[in-house]
C-alpha cells in the first residue's frame, strides 16, 4: 500500500516480511495492447513494467487480438472469447465475403438471397446471376429452349433470345395466302407461332387462298384440294363446274343428245356438240351433206320431197330422171342404141345414181303430183304432141323453183319447135326468135363462159338448132357465130334449167358429124348431168 507498515524501512514488495495476502497479481503485456498473457502471472504490490492486471489476452504476440478487439475474418480469435470468423457472434459481418443461395445446387446463387461469411457456407455460391435458383437447369450456363422461361438468364425468353436451341422449337410454315394452310417449302422454327405462319404443311399453292385441301375441286385445270388429282381425275370434283359432253359413238364428232356424261374436259368418245340424230351412223349428222336415201343425213329434222318415194316404185324423186319424149320417133330416145338414139347420153345420167325413165308427154302429162315423183326431167322439143299447156309450165315452173331441174333439148327451127319454147316459164327468160323460123343454125362454137356445165369444154358442134333470145335470168354460156344461143343454163329458186339449143349433140356416136363423140360434146352432156342431179336435198 506503499507504507513501511512494520516501521522497517522496507515498503511493501522490497520488505520480506510483506504479507502475501495484500499484493497483486500482474500479467506480461508483451504487444502493450493493455491485455495480460494469463501463462505470465507475477504477484507484486505495484505492477512491474510491462505487466497488467488482465489475464484475457489470447495472443499477446499481437495488439490487435484481445478481449476488446472486434472480430473479423482471418482464422483467428480477435477477441479471445475462444470462437473465430463465423462462429463468434460479435464477428464484425463487414470483414466477410457475401455468398448468395444456391438452392437448386446448379453453382449460380440468387443475388435475392445474400449472405455474409468468412468462410463459404454450405448451399451459397460467390456467383448472382441465377434468376431462378429453384430450377437447376436454369441458369446462365443453360441453354435456352422453347419452354416459356429464361433459361440462360439473359432476360431473353425463347424467340427473343438469339441463343435458342432452335431445334426446341417447333416448325410453322408459310401461309402468305392466310387460308389456314402452309406451304412445306417455307419452314420457320420458332417456340410461338409467328404471324403469317401455320403448324399445316398441306397447302399446294400459297399464292391462292382458294387452293387448299378444305376447298371443293372444281373445273379449272388446278388442283384446288391439294390431292394432287386435278379436275376429272378427282372424284370429288364439283359436277356443278363440269360441262355436258355427249356420247360421240360413231367418231363423226356430233354427240347424242340423249346420253350425256359430266366433265371438265372433254372425255374419249364423247363431244361438246348434242345435234347428231343417228349415233350409230357417222354418215349421219349436221355437217353431212345431204344424199338421195331417204334417211335425214343431215339431221335437219326433215327430208325434202326429192327423197320421197310418193308412188312407191321404190325409187325417191331425187333418183328418178323423167326422160320426155315429145314425137313419136326413135329421135333422141334414150333406150334407142342406134343412130339417132341417146342411149350413150342417158347412160351417162345413169352413172350418177340415177334411174332413167323414158316417158311420152302426150301419154303420161306432167301435172304437179307426177312431177314430185321425179327430181330431173329432160325434154326434147320436137313439139309433136304441141307445146306445154299454161297449167303444165306453172306446175314447172313451180317444180323447179322447188329443187327441180329441168334439162331442155332444142329441135330442129320449126315453127312447133318455138312453140314448145315459148312455152317454158316466161321467168326463165328464154324465148324463140320466130323470125328466124325455118333458117337453122350449124357449125362449131369455141368460146365457153365458165361455170360448172362448161368445166373441161373448149368446143362443140351443131347442125340446126333452133335461134333463141334470152334475158336474165338466163345466162348464156356459149352462143353460135352468128349470134344464137347454144348453151343455156338458169337457176330459179332452188332448182337448174339448162337448155341446149341443138339437139345433135344427143345423139349417139355415128349418127352424125356432131353428135356425142365429136369434139366434147361427151364432157358437156355429163356436166349437164351432174350440175343436173346435183339437187338441193
Amino acid at each position: 500500500n506503499r507504507i513501511d507498515d512494520d516501521c522497517d524501512t522496507l515498503v511493501d514488495a522490497d520488505d520480506p516480511d510483506l504479507d502475501p495476502s495484500s499484493t497483486a497479481t500482474w500479467y506480461v503485456d508483451a504487444d502493450s495492447d493493455g491485455y495480460g498473457d494469463p501463462a505470465t502471472a507475477l504477484d507484486s504490490c505495484d505492477p512491474p513494467s510491462g505487466m497488467v492486471a488482465d489475464s484475457s489476452d489470447c495472443d499477446d504476440g499481437d495488439a490487435a487480438v484481445n478481449p476488446g478487439a472486434t472480430e473479423v475474418c482471418n482464422r483467428i480469435d480477435d477477441d479471445c472469447d475462444a470462437l473465430v470468423d463465423d462462429d463468434d457472434t460479435d464477428l464484425d459481418a463487414s470483414t466477410g465475403s457475401t455468398w448468395y443461395a444456391d438452392d437448386d445446387t446448379d453453382g449460380f446463387g440468387d443475388r435475392t438471397v445474400p449472405l455474409s461469411a468468412c468462410i463459404q457456407p454450405s448451399g451459397t455460391v460467390s456467383d448472382t446471376t441465377d434468376c431462378d435458383d429453384t430450377d437447376a437447369a436454369v441458369n446462365p450456363s443453360a441453354t435456352e429452349v422453347c419452354n416459356g422461361i429464361d433459361d440462360d438468364c439473359d432476360t431473353l425468353v425463347d424467340d427473343d433470345d438469339t441463343d435458342l436451341d432452335a431445334s426446341t422449337g417447333s416448325t410453322w410454315y408459310a401461309d402468305d395466302d392466310t387460308d389456314g394452310y402452309g406451304d412445306l417449302t417455307t419452314p420457320l422454327s420458332a417456340c410461338i407461332q409467328p404471324s403469317g405462319t401455320v403448324s399445316d404443311t398441306s397447302d399446294c399453292d400459297d399464292t391462292d387462298a382458294a387452293v387448299n385441301p378444305s376447298a371443293t375441286e372444281v373445273c379449272n385445270g388446278i388442283d384446288d384440294d391439294c390431292d394432287t388429282l386435278v379436275d376429272d381425275e378427282d372424284p370429288g370434283v364439283d359436277t356443278a363446274t363440269a360441262s355436258t359432253w355427249y356420247t360421240d359413238a360413231d367418231l363423226d364428232g356430233y354427240g347424242d343428245a340423249s346420253s350425256t356424261v359430266l366433265a371438265c374436259i372433254e372425255p374419249s368418245g364423247a363431244v361438246a356438240d348434242d345435234t347428231d340424230c343417228d349415233d350409230t351412223l357417222a354418215s349421219v349428222n349436221p355437217g353431212a351433206t345431204e344424199q338421195c336415201n331417204g334417211v335425214d343425213d343431215d339431221c335437219s329434222g326433215s327430208l325434202s320431197w326429192l327423197e320421197d318415194d310418193g308412188d312407191s316404185d321404190g325409187l325417191y324423186a331425187c333418183e328418178t330422171v323423167a326422160w320426155l319424149r315429145t314425137d313419136g320417133r326413135i329421135n333422141n330416145d334414150p333406150t334407142t342404141t342406134g343412130t339417132l338414139g341417146s342411149s350413150q347420153a342417158a347412160a351417162l345420167l345413169t352413172t350418177l345414181g340415177t334411174t332413167v325413165g323414158t316417158k311420152r308427154l302426150s301419154s303420161d302429162g306432167m301435172s304437179s303430183s307426177w312431177l314430185d315423183h321425179v327430181g330431173v326431167v329432160v325434154v326434147v322439143g320436137t313439139s309433136d304432141d304441141g307445146a306445154f299447156s299454161a297449167a303444165q309450165s306453172t306446175d314447172l315452173e313451180a317444180w323447179v323453183d322447188d329443187g327441180g331441174s329441168f334439162v331442155f333439148v332444142g329441135y330442129h327451127n320449126t315453127s312447133d319447135g318455138c312453140d314448145m319454147v315459148d312455152s317454158l316459164p316466161s321467168s326463165w327468160g328464154i324465148v324463140c326468135n320466130t323470125s328466124l323460123t325455118g333458117s337453122s343454125w350449124g357449125g362449131a362454137i369455141g368460146s365457153f363462159s365458165s361455170h360448172p356445165v362448161t368445166t373441161g369444154v373448149s368446143s362443140a358442134a351443131g347442125l340446126g338448132g333452133e335461134h333463141w333470145t334470152t334475158t336474165s335470168p338466163a345466162q348464156t354460156l356459149a352462143s353460135t357465130s352468128s349470134g344464137s344461143p347454144f348453151l343455156v343454163v338458169v337457176e330459179p329458186g332452188d332448182g337448174h334449167v339448162v337448155a341446149v339449143s341443138d339437139e345433135w349433140l344427143m345423139y349417139n356416136a355415128g349418127s352424125g358429124s356432131a353428135d356425142i363423140s365429136v369434139a366434147d360434146h361427151a364432157t358437156l352432156i355429163d356436166n349437164i348431168w351432174s350440175w343436173s342431179v346435183d339437187l338441193p336435198l
